[in-house]
C-alpha cells in the first residue's frame, strides 16, 4: 500500500496536475454551458424563479448575486423627514429625483415572474446595515429616474410598505384599508402609488388604460392576483373563463405599458408549484396505480372538506353555510353573540327594498343567539379535531408560552407549538389559551401547560425546546416553567433546550434606555394635554390654526412597547407648536429651551426608532419581496461588474478587445514556430555557448507563455463576468473557518524537513511563513470571516507581517548588495504588476482594485528611493566607518516622520494622491477612501521591517547570533526570558482581538501593536535551534506563489468580485471547495511560471571579458519582497576566500561543459 502511494506520488507532478485542472475546466464548462443552453439563461430568470435557500433562510438565485438595498441617511438625530400619505382615487405622477440608495451584497431573496407567470412572497428578510467598506468605497447609488413612479396592485399591499420602507427617510406604515394609498418623500422627490382593484372588471381596465394614455407613464407597475371575481364565485368554471377573459382583455394595455417600463404580475401558479415542490416533492416518487389511487384519496378528502359545511337537506344548504359564515365573522371580531339577530335584521331591511322575492331564503338563515353559540362552538372543536389529528404526526416540536393580564385581570398563559413530520412539513399554530384564575407561579403555568399537552395527546419525549420570556415564573432556575418543562422532558427520555424570546430581549433592553429625564417631561407634557379634555380640544385646535405637520400628540404605554417611539417621534415634530401652545397656557416647558435635553431628546428618538424597527422586521414576511424587485430594477441601471443578477454580459471594452487580439497573435506565432521547429531536415541553430551571455526566453517560449496566459484569462473571464458559473453568497459559521483551518496545519505539520542552511528567517523559513499565511487569507475569505472581529484583527496582523517582510527584504538587499541599479527596480515592479496589469484590463478593474499590489509597489518605491538617495550607505561604507551607522538611522526616522506627515493630515494626503498622475494609480470609484484606509492601517509595519533587518544584520556581523544548526540562538539566560515574553505577548493580543467592539476602534490601534506579534511570531520560530533547522515543505510550497495565491483569488476562488463563492459544483459546497481550490491553486502555479519567464526579458547581459557580475538571482514571496537565495552566515556581501575558490572552479567547470556541447553541435549539424 505504501508502495503504491509513493508510486502515484511519483507520477502526480505539478505538469500533470494542470492537465488535470485544464480537463476538469473543460468538463464544468461544456456541463454549465449545456445548462444554461437547455434551461433559461436570463439571469431574471435565476433571480426570480431558479435557486436554492441557504442556511440563513436566505434566496440564492442559481448563477448571479443578489443585493440588499438601503439607504444610508446622513441627518442629524431627530431630524424632521419630508414625506406623506395620503389616500385618494387617482394617482398623481412625479419624478424621482436621485434617491439615494445605496447598493451592496449580500442577503437573498425568493422568485418572482415577469409578464403573465407568478412570484412568491419570500421569507423574512435580514436586517443589514452599511458596512465599513461600503462606506470607505462611497456606495453604488442609483443614478436619476425621470419620470420615476411606480404602481402596486390587490395583493402586493404588504410589498407595497416594504418597498416604501426600504426607499423611505423613516419607517412607515399603514393601516390595510381597500383604498388608494400614494406614498411621497419629498427629500427624493419620489412617489409610489398603491391602487385597490380586487377584480379583473372594467375598472380595472381603465385604469390600465388610463396609464397606458398618460403623458409619463409609470416606470414600473406591479399587479396583484386580482382574483376576487374567482372566490366570489368558488372557482366555478363560470368565474375561471371570466377571469380569463378580462385579462386577455387588458393585454394590450399591459404590453404597452411593459415597452415604457417594467410589468409585474401576482398570480398564484408559482405559489401552488412551490408549495408542491417543497410540500409534497415525495408525490413525485408515486407513478401508475400508486399515482392514480393516491389521487383518487386526495380528492376525497378534498370533498370531505368541502362538504363540511353542508346539511342533510340540500334546500337548506346554503342558508346552513351562511349562518356558519356569519358566526365565524362574529367570533374573529369578538362581538356578542346577539349580535347575529342584530345583523338578521339588517339583512331582511335589505332584502325587503332591493330584491323582496328573495326574502324566503333569508328567512331560512338563522342567527339566533343559541344558534351562533353552537356554530362557533362546531367550528372550533372541528379546528381542534382537525390539528389533533395533524400533531399525532408530529416527530418532535417545541413549545413557545407567554403569559399576560387581559382587560378583566385574568391571567392568560399562550401556548404556542411547532412541529415538523417526517416529511419535514413544519406547522404551527396556538393550541390553548389558558386561564389561571389564582396565582401564576412556575408550578401554575406548569400545570396548565401539562394539561394542554395531554389534551393534544402529545409525547412529552418529542418536546425539543421551550421559548419563554426572562419573567421569574417562567425562567426561574429551580421552579421556572422552562426548568419543569425540561425535566419533564428528561424524566420521558427526552432533551430539551431553554431559549430566551429574541423579540422579548429586545423589548428588555429597550426598557433600559429609559432616558427619565427626557420621558418624565415628555409623558407629562402629553398628559397635560390629552388628560383634560377642553385643554385637549384646545391643542388640537391650535394645531389647525397654525396648520402643523400633525393634529395631535400621542399617548405611550408600557404595555405596547412601540408606542414610545411613535410618541416621541410625534412629540419631537411638534416641539415648537407644542412649547408656544404651553406658554399660551401659561405652563411653560423649560426644557424645550435646554440645548443638553435637546441632544439626549434627538438621541432617544433616533434609538428608539431604530428598536422599533428591528422589531417590526423580526415580525414581517415582506421586505424580501420588495428587494426582489429592487434588483430586478436597479441591478439594470446601476450595472455593477460583479455578477449581479438582472443584467446581461457586458459588452468587451476596448482593452479588452486588443489585449484578445494579442493573446491570439501570440497564440498563432506561438503555433507557427513549434510546427516549424518540427519540420524534417531543418538545421539547427547554433547559439554562441563560448560567452558568458545568458540567454533570455526565445521567440517561441515568450509567445508560448503568453499563449497560456491567454487562455487563463479565458477562464477567469468566464468565472467572474460571464454567466456560465453560478456564484453563490458567504455565510460565516465557526466550522467553516476553523475546521479547515485546522486541517490546514495537520497537513503542514505532516510534511516537515529540515532546512539547507538554519540562519534566522532563512529562505525556506519565509516561503513557509508566506506559505501559512496565505491560506490562512484563503480560508478566511471564502468563509466570510471578517463579519468575526477577534478573526479579522488576527488577519489583519497577517497582512501586516506581509508588509514587514517586505520592508526586511528589501532592505536586507540594498544594504548588502548595493545593487540601485534600473534592472532590479523594473524586475521588481514586472513580477509584482504583470498580473495584476492584465486583470485590469482583462477584468474591468482599477488597479487600487487589488489593493495590495498598489500597496506593496508603493513600499517597493518607498524603500528604493530612501535607500538609493544620496548618501547611499550600504554595508561596505559603514564597515569603513561606523558614522554611517547615523546617517541610515536619519533616514529611517526622516521615513517615520514623511508617515505621520501624512498619517495625521488627511488633506495632504488627498492633494497628494488625487494628484495626475498619482489618482490614476491610487482612487477607486472616483475617490481614494479606499487606498487611505488601507495606508493608514499598516503605515509602520514596512518600517518595522525595515529597522529589524538592520538591526538583526547588525548584531549578526558582530557575531552576536549564534546560528549554528542545532544551537539556540541566545544564551540560555536570554533566550528564555525572550520566549516568555514572546509567549506573553501572543496571549495579550489575542485577549485584546478578542474583546474588540468594533472594528473601528481595534484599527486605530492596530498600526501601534501589530509588530509585537510579529516579533513574538520570529523569536518563538528561531530562537530554539531545533525549530530554525526544520520547515514545512507544504507552506513553503504554497509560499513560492503566495503572491499568484492572493490575487487569483479574487476571480476563481472567490466571485463577484470577492463579494461571492464561485460555484462549480452545485449542490455539493464540500466537493466544489476541493475542484475549485484544485483548479484555483494549478492556475496561480503556473502563472507564477509565467510571470517568472517573461521577466527574464528585462533582465541585464553579463560578460567575464568586463568583468561585470550579474546580480543573484532573487525569489519573490506572496508579498513581493525580493531577496538574494544565498547570504553568508556572518551577513557580509563579500565571499570568504574558500568561497571565492569553489565559485571560480564551477565557472570554469560550466565553461568545459558549453565547449563540449559547442563542439557537439558543429559535429552534428556538418552531419
Amino acid at each position: 500500500m505504501l508502495s503504491l502511494a509513493r508510486s502515484i506520488r511519483r507520477s502526480f507532478t505539478t505538469d500533470n496536475a494542470k492537465v488535470l485542472s485544464l480537463a476538469l475546466i473543460i468538463l464544468l464548462l461544456a456541463c454549465h454551458s449545456a445548462s444554461r443552453y437547455y434551461s433559461d439563461s436570463d439571469s431574471c430568470q435565476w433571480l426570480l424563479s431558479t435557486g436554492r435557500f441557504l442556511e440563513n433562510s436566505v434566496w440564492q438565485p442559481d448563477g448571479c448575486m443578489m443585493h440588499n438595498y438601503s439607504r444610508c441617511l446622513g441627518q442629524q438625530p431627530g431630524q424632521q423627514e419630508q414625506q406623506e400619505v395620503v389616500e385618494s382615487d387617482e394617482g398623481q405622477l412625479c419624478d424621482w429625483e436621485s434617491t439615494g440608495l445605496t447598493q451592496y451584497s449580500g442577503g437573498g431573496v425568493h422568485p418572482k415572474q415577469t409578464g403573465h407567470n407568478g412570484h412568491l412572497l419570500p421569507p423574512p428578510p435580514q436586517c443589514p446595515g452599511c458596512t465599513e467598506e461600503q462606506q470607505r468605497q462611497g456606495g453604488q447609488h442609483l443614478p436619476r429616474w425621470k419620470e420615476g413612479h411606480f404602481y402596486w396592485g390587490l395583493t402586493d399591499f404588504h410589498l407595497f410598505l416594504s418597498f416604501v420602507n426600504i426607499i423611505a427617510s423613516k419607517h412607515y406604515s399603514a393601516p390595510w384599508r381597500h383604498v388608494d394609498l400614494f406614498f411621497t418623500d419629498k427629500s427624493s422627490s419620489v412617489q409610489v402609488h398603491f391602487l385597490w382593484h380586487p377584480r379583473t372588471n372594467d375598472d380595472m381596465k381603465k385604469r390600465l388604460i388610463s396609464l397606458f394614455n398618460a403623458t409619463v407613464k409609470p416606470d414600473a407597475l406591479i399587479i396583484g392576483a386580482a382574483s376576487w371575481i374567482i372566490r366570489d364565485f368558488r372557482a366555478s368554471a363560470k368565474a375561471l373563463h371570466q377571469y380569463k377573459e378580462n385579462l386577455t382583455s387588458m393585454s394590450a394595455s399591459l404590453e404597452g405599458l411593459a415597452e415604457h417600463g417594467e410589468v409585474y404580475w401576482h398570480i398564484q401558479e408559482f405559489n401552488i408549484k412551490r408549495h408542491y415542490q417543497t410540500k409534497h416533492a415525495n408525490y413525485d416518487k408515486l407513478t401508475g396505480c400508486e399515482r392514480r389511487e393516491k389521487l383518487k384519496q386526495l380528492e376525497a378528502v378534498l370533498a370531505a372538506q368541502q362538504r363540511f359545511f353542508t346539511r342533510a337537506h340540500e334546500s337548506n344548504e346554503n342558508a346552513t353555510k351562511t349562518s356558519y359564515e356569519v358566526a365565524t365573522l362574529i367570533a374573529k371580531h369578538c362581538k356578542p353573540f346577539t349580535e347575529g339577530e342584530f345583523v338578521k335584521d339588517c339583512m331582511m331591511k335589505i332584502v325587503q327594498n332591493i330584491c323582496p322575492e328573495k326574502k324566503q331564503e333569508f328567512t331560512n338563515v338563522c342567527l339566533a343567539r343559541s344558534t351562533v353559540v353552537r356554530r362557533i362552538e362546531d367550528i372550533s372543536s372541528d379546528i381542534k379535531r382537525q390539528f389533533e389529528a395533524k400533531v399525532v404526526e408530529f416527530d418532535f416540536f417545541s413549545l413557545a408560552c407567554d403569559e399576560s393580564t387581559d382587560a378583566s385581570d385574568t391571567a392568560q398563559l399562550l401556548i404556542f407549538l411547532r412541529g415538523v413530520d417526517s416529511e419535514m412539513n413544519v406547522r404551527e399554530e396556538l393550541p390553548d389559551l389558558c386561564s389561571l384564575k389564582s396565582q401564576t407561579r412556575g408550578t401554575d403555568l406548569f400545570v396548565s401547560l401539562c394539561s394542554a399537552v395531554d389534551d393534544m395527546k402529545l409525547s412529552w419525549n418529542k418536546v425539543t425546546g421551550i421559548i419563554t420570556d426572562g419573567a421569574p415564573a417562567m425562567a426561574g432556575e429551580r421552579s421556572g416553567l422552562a426548568t419543569l418543562v425540561c425535566n419533564k422532558v428528561s424524566e420521558e427520555g427526552g432533551k430539551a433546550i431553554k431559549l430566551h424570546c429574541i423579540i422579548h430581549q429586545q423589548v428588555l433592553c429597550a426598557k433600559h434606555l429609559k432616558y427619565d429625564h427626557v420621558m418624565k417631561p415628555v409623558v407629562k407634557t402629553i398628559n397635560y394635554i390629552r388628560s383634560k379634555a377642553l385643554c385637549h380640544r384646545q391643542f388640537q385646535q391650535f394645531m389647525i390654526d397654525i396648520q402643523a405637520e400633525y393634529g395631535d400628540v400621542l399617548y405611550h404605554s408600557d404595555v405596547r412597547w412601540l408606542s414610545r417611539g411613535s410618541a416621541l417621534q410625534r412629540f419631537y415634530s411638534l416641539k415648537e407648536e407644542i412649547g408656544q401652545f404651553l406658554t399660551e397656557k401659561g405652563q411653560p416647558m423649560a426644557e424645550l429651551s435646554d440645548p443638553v435635553l435637546q441632544a439626549d431628546f434627538g438621541f432617544l428618538v433616533d434609538i428608539i426608532r431604530h428598536l422599533n424597527t428591528l422589531n417590526t422586521n423580526l415580525q414581517g414576511q415582506n421586505a424580501m419581496g420588495a428587494m426582489v424587485w429592487m434588483n430586478s430594477l436597479c441591478n439594470k441601471v446601476i450595472r455593477p461588474i460583479d455578477g449581479s443578477c438582472c443584467q446581461n454580459t457586458p459588452p468587451l471594452t476596448f482593452l479588452q478587445k486588443m489585449l484578445l487580439c494579442v493573446f491570439v497573435v501570440a497564440t498563432l506565432v506561438f503555433l507557427l514556430l513549434n510546427f516549424l521547429r518540427k519540420l524534417p531536415h531543418r538545421r539547427p541553430m547554433v547559439p554562441d555557448l563560448e560567452s558568458l551571455e545568458e540567454k533570455k526566453p526565445g521567440a517561441e517560449a515568450v509567445c508560448g507563455a503568453l499563449c497560456r496566459m491567454g487562455l487563463i484569462m479565458v477562464y477567469f473571464y468566464l468565472c467572474d463576468r460571464a454567466d456560465v458559473f453560478m456564484k453563490e453568497q458567504k455565510s460565516y459559521s465557526h466550522s467553516a473557518f476553523f475546521v479547515p483551518l485546522i486541517i490546514v496545519f495537520v497537513l503542514g505539520l505532516f510534511c516537515s524537513e529540515s532546512t539547507k542552511e538554519s540562519r534566522v528567517l532563512n529562505r525556506e523559513q519565509t516561503d513557509e511563513w508566506k506559505g501559512w499565511m496565505q491560506l490562512v487569507i484563503l480560508i478566511y475569505h471564502i468563509s466570510g470571516a471578517s463579519a468575526f472581529i477577534p478573526v479579522y484583527m488576527h488577519v489583519r496582523v497577517l497582512v501586516a507581517a506581509y508588509l514587514f517582510q517586505t520592508g526586511y527584504g528589501h532592505f536586507s538587499f540594498f544594504w548588502l548588495k548595493g545593487d540601485f541599479g534600473l534592472y532590479r527596480v523594473c524586475q521588481v515592479l514586472f513580477r509584482l504588476n504583470f498580473l495584476v496589469l492584465v486583470l485590469c484590463a482583462v477584468m474591468d478593474r482599477p488597479y487600487q482594485f487589488y489593493y495590495f499590489v498598489p500597496l506593496v509597489t508603493f513600499w517597493f518605491m518607498i524603500i528604493y528611493i530612501v535607500l538609493a538617495m544620496w548618501p547611499q550607505i550600504v554595508q561596505k561604507k559603514v564597515s569603513i566607518s561606523a558614522l554611517w551607522y547615523l546617517g541610515i538611522l536619519l533616514k529611517l526616522v526622516g521615513l517615520v516622520l514623511l508617515i505621520c506627515l501624512f498619517a495625521y493630515s488627511q488633506g495632504v494626503f488627498e492633494i497628494t494622491f488625487t494628484s495626475w498622475p498619482l489618482s490614476k494609480l491610487f482612487e477607486l470609484n472616483g475617490n481614494i477612501q479606499e487606498w487611505w484606509f488601507r495606508w493608514r492601517l499598516d503605515r509602520f509595519a514596512v518600517v518595522h521591517g525595515m529597522v529589524f533587518a538592520f538591526l538583526y544584520l547588525l548584531l549578526q556581523k558582530k557575531q552576536v547570533l549564534s546560528e549554528t544548526r542545532g544551537e539556540a540562538l541566545f544564551s540560555a539566560k536570554v533566550s528564555l526570558p525572550l520566549l516568555l515574553l514572546s509567549g506573553l505577548c501572543f496571549i495579550t493580543y489575542s485577549v485584546w482581538a478578542s474583546n474588540c467592539q468594533t472594528k473601528e476602534q481595534c484599527n486605530e490601534i492596530h498600526p501601534y501593536i501589530s509588530v509585537l506579534p510579529i516579533l513574538a511570531f520570529i523569536l518563538i520560530r528561531n530562537i530554539p535551534g531545533f525549530a530554525r533547522s526544520v520547515y514545512s515543505s507544504f507552506f513553503a510550497w504554497f509560499g513560492k506563489i503566495s503572491l499568484e495565491l492572493f490575487i487569483c483569488q479574487y476571480h476563481i476562488f472567490l466571485a463577484a468580485d470577492t463579494k461571492g463563492i464561485l460555484v462549480l459544483i452545485p449542490r455539493n459546497p464540500s466537493l466544489n471547495i476541493l475542484v475549485s481550490s484544485f483548479i484555483f491553486v494549478c492556475v496561480a502555479h503556473e502563472i507564477s511560471l509565467i510571470t517568472k519567464l517573461l521577466a527574464q526579458l528585462c533582465s541585464k547581459k553579463r560578460s567575464d571579458d568586463f568583468g561585470l557580475l550579474r546580480p543573484p538571482v532573487t525569489e519573490r514571496g506572496g508579498n513581493g519582497d525580493e531577496r538574494e537565495p544565498e547570504r553568508g552566515g556572518n551577513g557580509d556581501a563579500n565571499k570568504d576566500q574558500s568561497e571565492e575558490q569553489t565559485e571560480t572552479q564551477a565557472r570554469t567547470g560550466a565553461r568545459r561543459k558549453r565547449r563540449q556541447a559547442r563542439t557537439r553541435l558543429r559535429t552534428r549539424a556538418r552531419r
